[in-house]
């Protein structure tokens, strides 16, 4: 099952996705997991307490010549089954949560240059990747990069996290403009507003949302939140904004 978390920068998205890593990892102590830090400023480590990794894009930098041409791979190995072992080394150990969970960032995978030929190759050895979890998360950029670029062909749930502003809602729907625009295969689409005063009705943000996807989550503002980001791990936490995400994420995530 793969899953992402998509918004304006700011919004959330990010630390809704580490709390998600994070309920899979207990909920699901026997599947593989794998988070996938597809923005380039590359900040989920820091919500999973993890050192920053080195990134896909610095890697595909470094063997674009042998994307491009084939020079250098052996002989009997396709370029991705090179990269595939390439990009194993990439691939991180959360040992904040258990065995069995691991991070891939993902980085800035566009210099100068064509490289339509490297994201053929790319697409293919991360779907590769990807296929040997039971679980992907992504946290993705703020203008949904990964989508346009076509590194991700399916996502079964697809969360839009927007805070109750007309200028976060509207970059929600063109997030999901986007999704359409390159046919992005999505099982379904949620809403999840983010940063709710816990004083304002339900009913009157639904009323704001227009031709958004339902709203699946409200999140409310939580103060542990900016605590846990100030110590740079949101590993464990609990508080208002947990207990508003998993009881979604239990109807909707089954493994």
């Amino acid at each position: 099952m793969n899953i992402a978390f998509v918004g304006k920068g700011g919004v959330g998205k990010t630390t809704l996705a580490a709390l998600a890593i994070n309920w899979a990892a207990e909920r699901y102590p026997d599947r593989e997991i794998l988070a996938v830090d597809a923005d380039p400023a590359c900040t989920l480590h820091y919500a999973l307490g993890l050192r920053e990794p080195a990134t896909v894009g610095t890697k595909v930098e470094e063997t674009k010549h042998v994307l491009d041409t084939g020079r250098g791979v052996p002989t009997g190995m396709t370029r991705g089954e090179w990269l595939r072992e390439a990009l194993g080394d990439l691939i991180v150990p959360v040992h904040t949560l258990r065995d069995g969970v691991d991070l891939l960032a993902m980085g800035r995978t566009e210099g100068r240059g064509c490289y339509c030929s490297v994201n053929y190759v790319l697409r293919s050895t991360l779907d590769a990747i990807m296929g040997e979890y039971h679980l992907v998360v992504m946290d993705t950029a703020a203008g949904m990069e990964h989508a346009s670029r076509r590194t991700s062909d399916r996502l079964d749930h697809l969360f839009v996290v927007a805070q109750p502003t007309e200028a976060s809602l509207g970059v929600a729907r063109r997030i999901l403009k986007t999704a359409e625009d390159v046919e992005l295969e999505v099982g379904r689409a949620h809403l999840a507003l983010n940063v709710v005063d816990a004083a304002e009705p339900w009913q009157q943000l639904r009323g704001v949302t227009g031709d958004l996807p339902p709203v699946a989550m409200c999140v409310p503002r939580d103060e542990g939140l900016r605590e846990a980001w100030a110590k740079g791990n949101l590993v464990g936490l609990a508080g208002p904004a947990v207990e508003a995400l998993e009881p979604v994420l239990e109807r909707l995530v089954a493994l």
